[in-house]
């Protein structure tokens, strides 16, 4: 949902509220590809399935799922024989799926929904479970495109798909699957001619794929829930159309199956809807603070939407299709408010303390918030956003869904905090400058034939697959195939630091086989992952050091907030180390998380419980 556009009030009567669940249905006129849009809203209950006969005729409907666009581009409709603005992408939606022989009878939210009654919105975003699921197919709008990239990129997803397909051999005529194919506004296209034995992207074909999953409705966070939901869904792109099935088989196999292309923009978030279907319809139980980690990356314009953008979808405690949400819908309540209640809920009553892996403070803590509760408005960079896993890239440590978790709330001198038990691991002893993108691009352009092959010959000769797959990629799955495929390893944790900060020693110069070839596409992931953070080295605390055997390599990477005499520690239930800051009137913050070389954080925690070290309380404000 994003902010209402100004239409006449006389299009929305009022909807019963306290029976049966009521919407409004678009009845979309038929019409050639160059007539005026012309509609009317009939309201239908989903309970019941009341409405009127015309209505009737044009059942099962259909549900859209598209970007609202620029909210400054308007076009005009007529809807109910008044005129109504809609932004350009959803008009040129219209206009795609529009007939010329029949009316069709759609949900669409912005018309359906009356985005000017705050009531109104908040019981209508309760109902899109419903909503979703009774919808006879979804139908995704992605907008205008190059006409060649579109042509490309269904091509070869039906022929990636059709290569999986035709490997099932008879059992694929067991069960009668149907070779892939796409429609344009000539037809549709013989499946014959869509296939393959190798099904390895060409250069043309990468760049078509990626303009694709660059469309911005892959990054849109309604979506997860609407194509979560659906029965089955169609991708509309240009003049072109494609089944949502061809898609998700064609992408199952894209980390074998890619070359020597990386993952483009876009492919978590489609794999992140991947996964969501298939739970949402196997009805597998998920955490909600799960789906909130998880979509981070996904955008939307009102930020309360960060939560009512999920409600739809079931998870632990909630049953959405029987009117049983995570939290009740309010558009009046102001965000800090909204956040605070869905944190206390996950991390307090559901144990899900893993969410406080999702606090972010870039370089200071602001008090709208206590410190341990996301601020899921806030933009974060991708680095930092929470994998959890299902397809995804994984985190440091399994998610415990509340075992062995002790956490509350508790209240001292007027103010309420999170108890939360952990360990206490080091405090802080120094701190890199704040480390930039184009500083480290500049740094490794310097002298690039000597200077560069000296320290990748020393840092070689040093450091073991170990460290640079687990320490410098920030366990990122990319960029650990990308060295691993290369006999010689890089980067570590140590190295770098000396590398950022200390003059280079003079050592021979090395030729590594495929180095040139290597240099530009690590050098780019290197910097995205150092960008905005600091390094730093940590005293472990005596106890810990005494029995610890990985304490070799003291260096770790963290938000730009740290600073020298934080704490590192581990929180139960979690599985990343977390940063606290004792403040001058004694009072305990919650930085973030931070990557340590060598440890892994799931093995330590058991480490210690098995040892019996002491169990530290954190009372966090």
């Amino acid at each position: 949902m994003g902010e209402p556009i100004p239409n006449e009030p006389i299009l929305y009567g009022t909807l019963p509220k306290h029976e049966g669940h009521w919407t409004r249905l678009l009845l979309l006129r038929q019409g050639e590809l160059h007539d005026p849009i012309e509609c009317a809203l009939e309201p239908y209950d989903l309970d019941t399935l009341k409405y009127c006969d015309e209505i009737k005729k044009l059942l099962p409907y259909e549900a859209l799922s598209y970007v609202w666009g620029d909210r400054a581009d308007l076009r005009e409709i007529s809807c109910n024989g008044v005129p109504m603005k809609v932004t350009r992408n959803l008009f040129d939606a219209l206009v795609a799926i529009r007939v010329p022989t029949a009316s069709r009878s759609l949900w669409v939210d912005a018309i359906c929904i009356n985005q000017d009654d705050l009531e109104e919105r908040s019981h209508q975003v309760g109902l899109m479970a419903s909503i979703y699921r009774q919808a006879a197919r979804v139908l995704i709008w992605l907008g205008h495109g190059d006409a060649q990239h579109v042509e490309a990129a269904f091509t070869y997803l039906c022929q990636r798909a059709n290569k999986v397909y035709l490997d099932l051999g008879w059992t694929r005529e067991l069960f009668r699957v149907r070779l892939a194919s796409y429609t344009t506004r000539g037809g549709k296209i013989d499946s014959s001619k869509l296939q393959l034995d190798d099904v390895r992207p060409t250069a043309a074909q990468y760049e078509a794929f990626a303009a694709f999953l660059h469309q911005p409705w892959f990054f849109r966070l309604w979506v997860v829930q609407e194509v979560s939901l659906a029965s089955t869904a169609t991708f509309f792109w240009h003049d072109s159309s494609i089944n949502l099935a061809y898609i998700m088989v064609a992408l199952d196999e894209w980390k074998e199956d890619s070359g020597n292309f990386p993952p483009p923009m876009g492919l978590d978030n489609i794999a992140t809807i991947y996964f969501n279907r298939k739970a949402q319809h196997k009805g597998m139980p998920i955490p909600f603070a799960r789906f909130m980690c998880e979509m981070r990356e996904f955008s939307c314009s009102d930020p309360r939407d960060r939560v009512y953008g999920l409600l739809g979808l079931r998870s632990i405690g909630s049953d959405p299709e029987n009117s049983l949400l995570f939290v009740k819908p309010d558009y009046s309540l102001p965000v800090h408010e909204l956040y605070e209640q869905v944190a206390k809920k996950m991390i307090v009553e559901q144990k899900q303390t893993y969410l406080l892996s999702a606090v972010y403070h870039d370089r200071k803590i602001v008090d709208d918030l206590p410190s341990w509760i996301p601020d899921w408005s806030k933009p974060v960079p991708a680095v930092e956003t929470v994998r959890i896993g299902g397809g995804l890239y994984v985190s440091t440590g399994p998610v415990t869904d509340g075992y062995g978790v002790d956490v509350s709330l508790v209240k001292n001198k007027g103010r309420e905090y999170l108890r939360i038990a952990g360990y206490e691991i080091a405090s802080i002893s120094n701190v890199t400058p704040v480390l930039r993108a184009s500083d480290i691009m500049d740094r490794f352009s310097k002298d690039d034939s000597v200077l560069l092959k000296k320290e990748l010959k020393r840092i070689c000769d040093t450091l073991d697959d170990d460290a640079i797959l687990n320490a410098m990629t920030r366990h990122r799955e990319y960029p650990q195939k990308l060295l691993a495929s290369y006999p010689e390893p890089l980067f570590g944790y140590d190295d770098l630091y000396s590398f950022l900060t200390e003059p280079s020693t003079t050592v021979d110069a090395h030729d590594f086989e495929g180095y040139q070839s290597l240099l530009e596409q690590f050098r780019s992931t290197l910097a995205s992952l150092c960008d905005g953070r600091r390094l730093f080295t940590f005293d472990a605390v005596e106890w810990y050091s005494e029995e610890s055997h990985h304490l070799e390599h003291r260096v770790g990477s963290a938000p730009a907030i740290v600073h020298k005499g934080d704490i590192v520690c581990m929180l139960f239930g979690g599985f990343d180390f977390y940063l606290l800051r004792v403040e001058v009137d004694g009072y305990v913050r919650l930085l973030g998380t931070c990557d340590i070389h060598g440890y892994k954080y799931e093995e330590d925690v058991a480490f210690h419980r098995m040892t019996g070290r002491p169990t530290h309380y954190f009372d966090i404000f």
